[in-house]
């Protein structure tokens, strides 16, 4: 019975430790990016905080595809993770669509109080239908328009611009409306496309301008503040679902908290890069904002009727 007891215990003391468990996470951004530091600060997170068992590896700039190719692959079960703008999931769950819906968002500190509102985690609930979570909101920054032509001040000095807009039914609804000839396309044709003068301007976060190096194919940048651009961390519902507890929790925490480290990284980025743009031979402008908002306001009660009433409706009374 000793010699028993004794082997049983020799048996226990020599089990291997966890097998470690590594969890692939693409994006489409460059290396500098917002998407990147999100990722690198949540790979440090989670193989911190789980002793190294759980390890990610990082897929940057496209290597997985762009952010449809990466949300599949989520679908599909064939990727773990993705950091993925929150616009092309509209395609997939539209009550998500509801942030960009345009002049929605005061300023940040309204984006602030939506991450910590009791509706925060239905929102992102919207897309497990869609077979991936929303572990996490990314702020990226006010979106703003980009041209060659003139300085964008009024609406109406959007008129007749060829403007390439995301592949988004509000944003083709949103310039219009603005008076713009929105052209939706694929980022990857965009640099080109302005490099040549098939179109005359795109819009985007001010980081992304300048990470993508749009200064250099640009001349204007016009503070249009239209929509607030958000990228959120995902992960394949399929393959989610079969990790143990301990690992589901503490993906979702990991995640939550780096939402929350780089809001007041981006936010403070965002500040400095109109600066570095000026450098590089952008004229940055402000706009008149009130007519915008009154021009636009017709178009922001349909398509938040489209995505989700009840959602706006939380978003807006976050302001008052």
């Amino acid at each position: 019975m000793i010699f028993a007891l004794a082997l049983t215990f020799f048996a226990a003391s020599i089990q291997p430790a966890a097998a470690e468990k590594v969890l692939k996470l693409g994006h489409m951004m460059p290396l500098v990016s917002v998407e990147q530091s999100c990722a690198l600060k949540f790979k440090e997170l989670v193989e911190t905080r789980s002793n190294g068992r759980l390890k990610i590896e990082i897929y940057p700039a496209g290597q997985l595809g762009r952010d449809k190719d990466i949300l599949e692959a989520l679908q599909f079960g064939t990727l773990d993770l993705g950091v993925i703008t929150t616009s092309p999931q509209t395609n997939f769950a539209k009550e998500i669509g509801v942030l960009d819906v345009p002049y929605l968002f005061r300023d940040w500190d309204h984006v602030g109080k939506l991450m910590h509102a009791d509706f925060y985690d239905s929102l992102l609930s919207s897309t497990e239908k869609a077979m991936f979570y929303n572990f996490c909101l990314l702020p990226r920054g006010f979106r703003n328009v980009t041209n060659n032509t003139r300085p964008i001040v009024e609406p109406s000095d959007l008129n007749g611009l060829k403007i390439r807009v995301i592949e988004s039914p509000v944003f083709v609804d949103t310039f219009k409306a603005l008076g713009a000839s929105p052209q939706a396309m694929s980022w990857g044709e965009v640099f080109t496309a302005l490099q040549q003068g098939a179109i005359d301007g795109q819009e985007n976060a001010m980081i992304t301008i300048y990470d993508e190096h749009v200064y250099e194919v640009q001349k204007y940048v016009s503070n249009t503040r239209h929509i607030f651009a958000f990228a959120s961390l995902c992960g394949s519902k399929m393959l989610f679902d079969g990790y143990p507890k301990e690992d589901q929790d503490l993906i979702r925490q990991a995640a939550k908290d780096t939402a929350e480290s780089m809001m007041g990284v981006v936010r403070a980025d965002v500040k400095k890069v109109e600066d570095k743009l000026v450098a590089k031979g952008m004229l940055v402008n402000d706009v008149n904002a009130d007519a915008f908002r009154s021009v636009i306001k017709p178009v922001q009660e349909k398509i938040a009727k489209d995505y989700s009433e009840d959602f706006f409706n939380k978003i807006k009374a976050l302001a008052e």
